[in-house]
């Protein structure tokens, strides 16, 4: 009998790994795409078991179809994907998505340079604007929703670019060149820097994604810049491209929810949202577990032949 208990769990697992022969992972994109191949043969290569085979899902949405029709078996989403999807399908938690120590959440803030002191929280009303793109969570999605919430920037009829935009007096929101999409909202963009590519949600635009809005608000185009709390550490103090190797991280400060301002190395109390990582979601008919076990044994296996990046960029996506 104490045979039996010690060896059952064990069985149990092992007869899932194998009637899983096949891990089939969704992906939402074309790179993405190309990095889940990279895993599969790295995988194949390491001899690690389940195998894994890659379908295209075009979108989060097409990929939660295919797991409910049972099409594919696992794939990788923001938080608030996944919150969005429970409410039309029903799935698993494989793995959340854990850095430096917190295995849960990033988070929002919002960054003005030091020497601008009159700015708070309280009054960004009329002032100047950079964020990450148009509907991305740290530059978008959570900042508007905070100032909403908190009544500093009102709504009418759901036209939240037009809120924005009455709010603001100009913002760089790169893809916020849409029709009906006020001008104001890519009045600060810069483009690739020949006149070309402006308010692209694209790397041709200089002030896009984090690292861009960073730089849109470090040459004075903007005054508060909306972005996620690695970011400033990431581009100042010798870290960052060549633009940024003579910033200092001092000179920046974050903007608290309480009316105040903290260094940028104090996010943790000082932040606008807390907002939750990538989750890995499998089908109801897949055993956690297992791919679980899968992924860890590949970053465990292949660390050794510096392959692990391959794993990290099919578990999270820069977004």
């Amino acid at each position: 009998m104490a045979t039996w208990k010690t060896l059952g769990p064990l069985l149990l697992l092992l007869h899932a790994v194998f009637c899983q022969r096949t891990i089939r992972w969704c992906t939402t994109s074309e790179p993405e795409q190309r990095k889940c191949q990279a895993m599969s043969e790295a995988f194949s290569g390491a001899s690690i078991r389940p195998s894994l085979s890659c379908v295209m899902g075009l979108t989060v949405e097409g990929c939660i179809q295919k797991l409910q029709k049972k099409e594919a078996d696992a794939l990788s989403m923001f938080a608030t994907d996944i919150y969005n999807a429970m409410k039309i399908a029903t799935f698993k938690m494989a793995a959340s998505e854990s850095k430096a120590g917190d295995i849960s959440s990033y988070h929002a803030v919002a960054v003005v340079k030091k020497a601008n002191s009159a700015i708070n929280i309280q009054n960004l009303a009329g002032k100047k604007s950079c964020h990450t793109g148009k509907g991305r969570t740290a530059g978008w999605n959570m900042p508007l929703g905070y100032l909403i919430d908190q009544g500093y920037m009102s709504v009418m009829g759901c036209n939240i670019p037009q809120g924005v935009a009455n709010f603001f007096n100009a913002s760089c929101i790169p893809g916020a060149n849409n029709v009906g999409d006020p001008a104001s909202l890519c009045e600060l963009c810069k483009g690739d820097g020949s006149g070309m590519h402006k308010c692209e949600m694209s790397e041709k635009e200089m002030y896009y994604s984090y690292e861009g809005a960073f730089r849109c608000l470090v040459e004075d185009a903007g005054q508060v810049a909306f972005i996620k709390h690695t970011t400033v550490i990431e581009n100042t103090d010798g870290q960052g491209p060549t633009w940024a190797q003579s910033l200092q991280s001092a000179d920046y400060e974050l903007l608290c929810r309480d009316g105040t301002r903290a260094p940028v190395t104090h996010w943790n109390r000082c932040h606008l949202v807390r907002i939750p990582f990538r989750g890995i979601v499998v089908g109801n008919d897949i055993t956690p577990s297992v791919v679980f076990n899968m992924l860890n044994e590949g970053l465990v296996r292949l660390n050794a032949h510096n392959t692990t990046d391959i794993i990290i960029c099919i578990i999270k996506l820069d977004y």
